[in-house]
Parts: structure tokens; C-alpha cells; sequence
């Protein structure tokens, strides 16, 4: 599912995606998915209806997806990575993958994890910047590395040279369980990394 935002230069693109997809339902039971990853999801629609009520045209034209077939193989985001036609248009990605939970270790409820294409030399500096200019109170774990892989949909953008962000709060005890529920979600820091993701894309937009 895609929705776009035009920019002032059509040929450069940024994505913001997440898989909406998630393991569907074995003996009866729903597995919800409320972390993984309706979270992402949401955060994806945010970022979106922010930047459309901004009333400002970005530089840069801003799609934005919901993935399907995610814990399929990231069949929805490589497919759309192969039809693109030139990737080279696409000049960033931001993935939202789990991003509402704390982990065991997390025990302020603070920590997220940003894995992210050493290309995008300043993102470190710049989410430090945001994070205590806005006062989002963070601790950001950062991971900066040529390729970034993996099981998410950021993967299917790495493998073909788009620099990529991925923010990520960890893994818990109900991952691909029917119990990962609403009720557990930390919704305050949930909301904070969605802030911080959109002065991403914000900033990613209109930079030179």
C-alpha cells in the first residue's frame, strides 16, 4: 500500500516503509502482531499525516508504504525494490520494525536501537541533535555499517545501495507469540521515536 507526497525534485526519492503483515492465525489463536508490527505501521501513517498537514512541499518526493509478505521473505519491499525502475532515484529509506516494546535490558524504557548506511555520514550528529533539542530523552544505540542486512524490509533497499535507516526498540518475550499485545506497548517512548523519524525524513528531504 503506498501513498506519496510530491516533491519539488520528482527523480529523488525517500522511502518510509513498514511490513503490515504479520503470522496470521494457527488453531484458532490471532497472532495480532501489535509490536511487530502494527507499531511500525502506525508510525509509517504518522509520519505521513505530519508531513501533509505541514502544508510545505518537500525537495525531495516522499513515498510511503505499508509492506506485505514481510515475514514471508520481504517478498512486498524486494518487489517493489525490483519494479522500481532506476534505483538510483531512491536517495534513502527509513524502516520501522518493532518499535514499541522495551526490551529486557531496557529497564527506563529509553533504549532503541538505529541501524543505519554509513553513506548517511552525519545521522548519528544529527539524531544526537534532535534528540536533545526536542527533548525526546532517548538512548540511542547506534549501529552504523557499509550494507546493513537482516530480516526487515530495510534489507531489500541495502542490497542495492540505498542508504537506509532502521529503528528497532529490541526483542521480548512475546515475538512471533500470540500474546504480542497493545496493552504492553510503552506508548510514550513510541511516540518519541516516531517524532524522531519524522525530523528524519523532515531533514533528509530538504538537505542538499
Amino acid at each position: 500500500v503506498l501513498g506519496m507526497i510530491e516533491g519539488e525534485i520528482s527523480d529523488e526519492v525517500i522511502v518510509v516503509g513498514a511490513h503490515y503483515d504479520h503470522l496470521g492465525k494457527y488453531n484458532g489463536i490471532v497472532w495480532n502482531g501489535a509490536d511487530d508490527n502494527a507499531s511500525g505501521t502506525v508510525g509509517v501513517l504518522s509520519i505521513a499525516r505530519a508531513l501533509q498537514e505541514l502544508g510545505i512541499k518537500p525537495k525531495r518526493t516522499l513515498i510511503f508504504a505499508a509492506w506485505t509478505a514481510e515475514e514471508k521473505g520481504l517478498i512486498g519491499s524486494r518487489y517493489f525494490v525490483d519494479q522500481f525502475g532506476n534505483q538510483r532515484k531512491i536517495v534513502a529509506s527509513l524502516n520501522y520494525d518493532m518499535i514499541s516494546r522495551n526490551s529486557r535490558r531496557d529497564t527506563e524504557g529509553r533504549q532503541v536501537s538505529l541501524v543505519y548506511s554509513n553513506a548517511l555520514e552525519n545521522t548519528r550528529a544529527i539524531n544526537d541533535e534532535f534528540n536533545n533539542k526536542y527533548n525526546l530523552n532517548l538512548e540511542i544505540n547506534y549501529s552504523g555499517v557499509d550494507r546493513p542486512s537482516g530480516g526487515s524490509d530495510h534489507s531489500s533497499f541495502s542490497r542495492v545501495g540505498v542508504p537506509v535507516l532502521w529503528y528497532f526498540t529490541g526483542m521480548h518475550e512475546d515475538y512471533h507469540m500470540p500474546s504480542d499485545h497493545a496493552e504492553k506497548i510503552n506508548w510514550d517512548k513510541f511516540a518519541r521515536i516516531v517524532q524522531l523519524g519524522f525530523l528524519n525524513i523532515w531533514h533528509l528531504s530538504q538537505e542538499e
